[in-house]
């Protein structure tokens, strides 16, 4: 009976005796993400992006952040669409994304030379691998 007894008040010990609750860690300024504080707020997806924090331009869109905006396939989709219709006499037709690969198709709204063709070429590539650095960018422009 002792030994049931001594045990039992071990575990109770090692079990609550070891935790701080989460009024100490509110107070601490550090409160569990999926628990809820004193105001009954969630704080899950707060996070304090007053800074500026936004997601680098080297970050995946996989990456686990926990804002509920946070960079997305579709966010790195309209960024290339936007760079290449940004650049005169070049339309976007088609932006794949498939793991680190991203194939964009364009076409030339003008008729430019070979010479011309090849500097825009190579401009606009320059801007994409710029731009997104994670992504192998095979680019075809018609």
């Amino acid at each position: 009976m002792k030994r049931v007894l001594a045990i039992t008040g071990l575990a109770f010990i090692g079990i609550h005796g070891c935790s701080s609750g989460d009024d100490a860690l509110e107070q601490q300024g550090t409160v569990p993400l999926q628990t809820t504080d004193l105001t009954g707020q969630d704080h899950f997806y707060q996070r304090d992006l007053a800074d500026g924090d936004q997601a680098s331009v080297n970050q995946s869109p996989s990456f686990r952040d926990l804002v509920e905006d946070r960079p997305d396939l579709g966010d790195d989709h309209r960024a290339i669409a936007r760079t290449v219709n940004r650049t005169d006499g070049v339309r976007t037709t088609l932006v794949t994304i498939v793991g680190n690969r991203v194939t964009v198709q364009a076409r030339f709204q003008q008729n430019y030379n070979a010479q011309e063709k090849e500097q825009i070429t190579d401009d606009l590539f320059g801007r994409l691998q710029e731009q997104m650095p994670r992504y192998d960018i095979h680019l075809v422009i018609r």
